[in-house]
């Protein structure tokens, strides 16, 4: 038996730079609540996440800061939003800089020369260009960063790649707002994935599907989500699961992949069972579903 796992829209990007930096699977445990500065590279921290109730509820907190007496030195945060499509963080930005998904890289790579990062290779032409067109932007966003080290919070979206995340990481370190009592805490990734998975779950479907169409694969069971349909098109996931003698799919609603399966079992719907959850800080609670009468 072998278990695979994959998401269309996973945070490979995030693992991937994890692991080159640290060594194993980490996350950054933001606090927006004790960050003066925060820059999001494409993050939409506000709504999405498994943390986003929790830290929209910490950046309004520090966003209303004057209101509190207890913190009379304390200021109103400032939020620098890098990203291609309109969104809830943005439109709380007091500065916004939109650009394409593709040039958040080298937004961010702008950000750690102005913050004294090198790279280790000359300026690219399109950084130049860059440069030259929001050089105002980039170099008001590191003075600020600079002006508040140890208070300020960089975050990248999960969709971004690796370089991003790295760059990222990189910066935080370099203005000190990593550590316990900082605005970021770096814990292990709240994940259930395979012992010895690859890093990036493309490869894990990948190696699925290879040994699918070559007949090594005689009962799959596919627990919830759509890969006939979000796999990558260059895989054919659809050709390789027709290979298969046994085809199970279990998920809540029929879709593409259950059509191509021999079984469809449902799921039960969050209202409808018990479970248990592991939240994204690592604690483990468990929940039910509402009775008829609402309790």
């Amino acid at each position: 038996m072998r278990w695979a796992v994959y998401e269309p829209l996973g945070r490979d990007g995030a693992r991937a730079a994890a692991v080159q930096a640290y060594g194993r699977n980490i996350q950054a445990r933001n606090h927006f609540d004790r960050a003066a500065v925060v820059v999001s590279l494409d993050a939409d921290f506000l709504l999405h996440g498994p943390s986003a109730v929790r830290d929209a509820h910490d950046f309004i907190e520090r966003r209303q800061i004057l209101k509190h007496p207890n913190h009379p030195t304390q200021m109103m945060n400032r939020l620098y939003v890098v990203e291609s499509t309109p969104s809830i963080t943005g439109a709380r930005a007091d500065h916004r800089l939109a650009v394409r998904s593709s040039t958040v890289p080298l937004v961010a790579l702008a950000l750690a020369r102005a913050l004294g990062i090198a790279p280790g290779f000359a300026e690219t032409p399109a950084e130049s260009t860059l440069r030259q067109k929001h050089g105002d932007f980039i170099t008001a966003v590191a003075h600020d960063l600079l002006r508040n080290r140890g208070a300020g919070l960089i975050t990248a979206g999960e969709q971004q790649s690796s370089e991003v995340h790295l760059l990222a990481h990189a910066m935080n370190h370099l203005l000190c707002n990593v550590g316990p009592a900082l605005p970021i805490e770096l814990t292990d990734a709240v994940e259930v994935r395979p012992a010895g998975a690859p890093v990036n779950d493309v490869v894990a479907l990948a190696q699925l599907v290879t040994e699918m169409r070559e007949g090594q694969v005689q009962t799959l069971l596919i627990m919830g989500g759509n890969p006939v349909y979000d796999a990558p098109a260059d895989l054919h996931f659809g050709g390789a699961l027709s290979k298969v003698a046994r085809k199970i799919h279990h998920s809540l609603f029929e879709v593409e992949t259950s059509a191509a399966c021999d079984w469809h079992i449902p799921d039960a719907h969050v209202l409808e069972s018990w479970t248990d959850h592991r939240a994204f800080d690592g604690h483990a609670t468990i929940g039910r579903a509402r009775r008829d009468d609402g309790r």
